[in-house]
């Protein structure tokens, strides 16, 4: 049975791959390397169903986006061009209306100068324009491809719609898109997206010097050499390269998506310790993790607002690593959680951190937190991973969006540059954990005037 899958695998990916060239053929279309990748992303993936591109200034979005429809539309019979109203789309849609004459293979039109748009191709495959503005009106029809144009202008919702949309006949969706300073969801799902998910998405960045009509030099293009050396160098990877950058607030800027991130499950062979920080309004915070010798795995969090300490043990007494676990750490501001915790579990929590109220300590624990996500000096590998479904530390380090409302990154304040107290609980949770075991990075005697810092 998995030969016999595996070979229509194969023979999909050859009809496929051999269909779109073809096409691509006719409309004298040569994708650069990077359009290439994006085009051809599903069919290296077979699981993949959903990609977000993120393009620099003049990449070619909308024709990239234009040829994806085109080179797919005999896979099915409706497909949406969607964006935050009617005229995002329609560059999108022009570019399809001139490929199908192209083609020879458009039945009828209607382009009007403004409001929806529509082209029917030969077998009855319908192209349509629509707008998000309202999404109770998205409508209950299965397209079997949806684009969502200028994608970071429209809410986290109209995508979670697009999904539901597309699942029903098994399509798949593409958003595209520029930066809009690194922040907001489209910004946290490029950088969610580039490493595993539970989404079957993948994230691609189409920079400007993709599109060789503008920029014939490619990333070697006079103009773009210009802008590279006159723009500062994070304005210059969103602008031109389609990159999202750290936000310069970050409080944690060594955490990346496809180094720390991936599937680590539950060993039932090692211990379980717990890193607690207790919240309410903002997040209440419990991490599971297990050590490997002297790395550490975050396994499972649970992340939630509103919930009182004895409603969070009781979520984490039913998750399947509770019973393996031998110990934790708690914020010692929080004696009150830590009785609980200790009456109602019978844990022994240690509460030796000295973690007060204070810059110097608060720095001290992030510092050590750091230590942890750098490469080792001597493996090159981070002594910290974080499994998928960490979604509230994830955000917390900028790599996706919150589980909660009003989460994100943990930044410092711009004017006096400490640490916001805000969105920092699984952080602080783990920095706790880790200087109780390891204690603070210190620095030994300087040789020759340079400083060793000890880990």
């Amino acid at each position: 049975t998995t030969i016999t899958e595996e070979k229509k695998a194969e023979e999909y990916r050859k009809r496929s791959k051999e269909a779109r060239w073809e096409i691509f053929k006719r409309l004298k279309y040569e994708p650069s390397p990077e359009q290439e990748v994006i085009h051809f992303a599903d069919l290296e993936h077979l699981w993949l169903l959903i990609k977000l591109v993120t393009g620099g200034e003049r990449a070619g979005k909308s024709l990239s986006a234009a040829r994806e429809v085109m080179s797919r539309f005999w896979e099915g019979k409706l497909y949406w061009l969607g964006g935050q109203d009617y005229e995002e789309a329609r560059p999108e849609f022009g570019y399809c209306l001139q490929d199908a004459q192209t083609l020879g293979l458009l039945e009828n039109y209607s382009f009007p100068k403004e409001g929806p748009c529509s082209l029917t191709l030969t077998g009855g495959v319908v192209i349509k324009t629509r707008s998000f503005k309202d999404i109770q009106k998205i409508g209950m029809e299965a397209p079997d491809g949806i684009v969502i144009c200028e994608a970071a202008q429209v809410t986290w919702d109209v995508v979670e719609r697009c999904r539901t949309r597309v699942s029903a006949s098994k399509g798949w969706l593409l958003l595209e898109g520029t930066m809009e300073g690194s922040i907001g969801y489209y910004a946290e799902l490029s950088k969610e997206w580039a490493g595993p998910n539970n989404y079957r998405a993948k994230s691609f960045s189409l920079p400007s010097w993709s599109n060789h009509v503008h920029y014939p030099g490619g990333r070697d293009d006079p103009q773009i050499k210009f802008m590279e050396a006159t723009l500062p160098e994070d304005v210059f990877l969103e602008r031109y390269a389609g990159v999202p950058c750290p936000i310069s607030q970050m409080v944690i800027k060594d955490f990346r998506n496809d180094i720390h991130l991936g599937d680590f499950p539950f060993d039932p062979n090692l211990a379980v310790e717990l890193c607690i920080d207790p919240g309410w309004a903002g997040a209440y915070t419990v991490i599971a993790c297990q050590w490997r010798g002297e790395t550490v795995y975050l396994i499972d969090e649970v992340y939630l607002q509103g919930y009182t300490t004895e409603e969070i043990i009781s979520i984490c007494q039913v998750r399947p690593w509770f019973k393996n676990v031998r110990g934790g750490t708690i914020d010692i501001m929080a004696p009150d959680e830590h009785k609980i915790w200790e009456e109602k579990t019978q844990l022994i929590l240690a509460k030796k951190l000295l973690i007060r109220k204070n810059k110097v300590e608060i720095e001290a624990g992030i510092n050590r937190l750091r230590t942890y996500l750098k490469p080792h000096p001597v493996t090159g590998k981070p002594l910290l991973y974080v499994d998928k479904k960490c979604r509230g530390i994830i955000s917390e380090w900028g790599g996706g969006r919150s589980p909660v409302v009003g989460g994100g990154a943990w930044l410092r304040d711009k004017n006096t540059n400490r640490p916001l107290k805000k969105n920092d609980h699984a952080s602080k949770a783990t920095y706790y954990m880790l200087v109780d075991k390891m204690g603070y990075v210190t620095v030994a005697q300087p040789v020759e005037g340079i400083p060793v810092w000890v880990y």
